[in-house]
């Protein structure tokens, strides 16, 4: 049988228990306030640190994009660790002024990517009109690429009180032919056009042909035509030349096509010039471009695609439009009125 307790035991023990058990509360909510505080400044340092981490990835991606450096960390552009140690010195002296224009170019070397916006342009243009001729100079000194820079500040620099020397040195530097353009002095520049334009076999930049073809001079068309079937950059030279009045202008293209479809590099440039003329072997050589490579990617891909649509009616996919294409290529001709492939009856 159980023994009863005395009530004022039973009374004391139990107030005893209900205040232990109210300090035992408090005290956990003391720590759990503790805590939470512990929690937040963990949080608010953890914070801090991210903030401070995405900072100097920011400035990082920043530099390496000032100092030349694709994603593969490799040099595409400028290289400004290099170029911040070439200083311009306010100087009359050719030697100093030439060695300040080759170091520049020489801080070039390697660059993939080229820009007006590149600091090589200003840091040059800082030897100011005066010593134009060290900056034509300088040009012997490099390729054509490497010149980059250099006609940039050229273009820059030059007036027209420079238009005899530029014209002097353009038979030596074709590339002077963007500030002859850009000055508009094609026609002070007439006789150097035409005469290197007659010199077959040797390439001449894209703005030279623009330069001939703006003319519209009725003696610069055969050269121009002959230039287009066999000289370089045929899809360029098309583009100068397509609205003028050159004779026979469609076989020209079919030529250039003949001598170039099977070429790696002006095939498939000059498949979309002879698909627009009916050529169907151009129309499948487009094809064959658009369905092997993702149109986005490519800059040749996304020039065929607009064209491609201007020549047939069928719409769809790169695919679907060559699925049309497999389906009725034997009856497959070509509407001269509306430039279009049609499938036959």
């Amino acid at each position: 049988m159980m023994k009863r307790l005395p009530l004022a035991f039973l009374v004391a023990t139990l107030a005893g228990a209900m205040s232990t058990q109210a300090l035992d509360t408090n005290d956990v909510n003391v720590m759990i306030l503790q805590e939470l505080q512990q929690i937040r400044a963990s949080l608010a340092k953890i914070s801090d640190e991210v903030a401070a981490l995405r900072k100097e990835s920011e400035d990082k991606k920043k530099i390496s994009q000032m100092a030349g450096f694709d994603g593969m960390g490799s040099m595409s552009g400028p290289n400004i660790e290099k170029l911040a140690k070439i200083e311009w010195i306010n100087s009359t002296d050719p030697e100093q002024i030439k060695k300040y224009i080759i170091d520049i170019i020489l801080s070039s070397q390697g660059q993939r990517s080229w820009s007006d916006r590149d600091p090589q342009v200003a840091m040059l243009a800082k030897v100011g009109s005066a010593n134009l001729p060290e900056l034509i100079n300088a040009m012997s000194m490099t390729d054509s690429m490497n010149n980059y820079h250099v006609l940039q500040a050229i273009e820059i620099l030059a007036s027209d009180k420079h238009k005899t020397l530029i014209l002097e040195n353009l038979p030596l530097h074709h590339e002077l032919v963007k500030t002859i353009s850009k000055k508009g002095w094609e026609e002070d520049a007439r006789a150097t056009l035409l005469t290197e334009l007659k010199n077959k076999g040797q390439y001449l930049p894209t703005e030279w042909i623009a330069a001939v073809a703006s003319l519209q001079d009725p003696e610069s068309y055969p050269l121009l035509r002959e230039y287009f079937i066999s000289g370089h950059n045929p899809y360029w030279t098309y583009k100068a030349i397509k609205d003028l009045p050159i004779e026979d202008l469609e076989g020209a293209v079919l030529e250039a096509w003949e001598r170039n479809k099977h070429d790696d590099c002006n095939g498939s440039y000059l498949a979309m010039i002879a698909m627009e003329y009916g050529r169907q072997d151009a129309l499948e050589a487009v094809l064959s471009v658009l369905t092997a490579e993702e149109p986005h990617n490519s800059w040749t891909s996304r020039e065929m695609r607009p064209k491609l649509l201007k020549c047939v009616d069928v719409r769809g996919s790169n695919d679907d439009i060559l699925k049309w294409y497999e389906a009725n290529k034997d009856t497959l001709r070509f509407d001269k009125e509306t430039k279009k492939f049609v499938a036959g009856e």
